[in-house]
């Protein structure tokens, strides 16, 4: 910069002459450089409030994160849960249907009232609490009661002067009457034993022919079969049915009448035990008790009612039904 007065060049940032001391004029467009940078002005902004996250929030998105990993696991343990107890079911039918199986084959027919369960129900049948066995006052068809199975599976009939015990299981489908001496299983003087059960096969004839075939092994004297020969099981309304009676013992006193009935879905079974005191006599009272009591049960073949006591000994078939 030069000084107007004296001619003295000046430095360019100078305001006075370093010769003459005179001030300085700065040309415009020297001044324009010289001047500094105004800095930009910032436009000032209030900030905006965002939105806080309250604490009630944080537990709830929380408690929903709980929630699914515990639902989760539920899931998957429930799952688990299920199949265990699916497999166990399956288990426990294989094991019951094999029990069922060999129950069957092996006890089928068998008189199960030699073990009483505390299921049983006593003396629920009227007529059987008689203080004496009057084989004499059995003689007539009047002198015997009726019954329905209370699973609605059967009749029969018993005489009122001969019992003084009597049972039934819980599902009402065996009956046990007997007279006893005392308490003790194989203490009597008669017994019979009327029930129902699932059939051993699916085949009506099969099925009994089974039964027949293990009671017919505990007899050691057989005296009676039905039909003829014990082998040909008697059709009828889609049923088959056998009847074998013998001794158990070689005294011939312990006598055993077994008749046995199936329609495929169900086998039943009448069993009458009893002490025979003259095995020589076929016409004596307890053998028209049995006689009785097989007329009067609905799963025989019988086609004649309940006859007298004289029609019996005199081979008087009696009246049709």
């Amino acid at each position: 910069m030069y000084c107007k007065k004296c001619g003295t060049k000046n430095k360019d940032d100078a305001r006075f002459c370093a010769n003459c001391g005179e001030k300085l004029v700065i040309p415009p467009q020297q001044q324009a450089k010289q001047q500094p940078a105004q800095p930009k002005q910032q436009i000032y902004t209030e900030p905006q409030n965002e939105p806080k996250r309250s604490s009630k929030s944080w537990i709830i998105a929380l408690a929903c994160v709980i929630v699914v990993v515990v639902g989760i696991f539920g899931f998957q343990y429930l799952k688990s849960e299920d199949k265990k107890e699916a497999t166990a079911t399956t288990e426990n039918k294989t094991s019951a249907k094999t029990t069922e199986k060999k129950a069957t084959e092996n006890n089928a027919g068998e008189d199960v009232a030699d073990a009483k369960d505390s299921t049983e129900k006593s003396q629920v049948l009227s007529y059987t609490d008689n203080e004496d066995m009057d084989l004499s006052a059995c003689t007539d068809s009047d002198d015997y009661q009726y019954v329905s199975s209370e699973d609605n599976s059967f009749e029969f009939a018993y005489p009122k002067y001969l019992f003084n015990r009597s049972y039934v299981n819980k599902t009402g489908n065996q009956y046990t009457l007997e007279y006893a001496n005392s308490d003790k299983a194989d203490d009597y003087e008669i017994k019979a034993v009327i029930s129902s059960q699932k059939a051993g096969s699916g085949n009506a004839v099969k099925s009994v022919q089974k039964l027949y075939k293990q009671k017919k092994k505990s007899i050691k004297n057989v005296t009676y079969a039905y039909p003829q020969g014990g082998k040909i099981p008697k059709l009828y309304q889609g049923k088959s049915s056998m009847i074998v009676m013998g001794y158990l013992d070689s005294d011939k006193t312990k006598c055993e009448y077994v008749l046995l009935t199936s329609d495929g879905k169900k086998d039943y079974m009448m069993q009458i035990n009893f002490f025979d005191s003259d095995y020589k006599d076929e016409y004596k009272e307890i053998n028209y008790v049995v006689d009785c009591m097989y007329r009067g049960c609905s799963f025989t073949n019988s086609t004649y009612q309940m006859r007298t006591f004289d029609q019996f000994r005199e081979d008087d078939m009696g009246v049709k039904k």
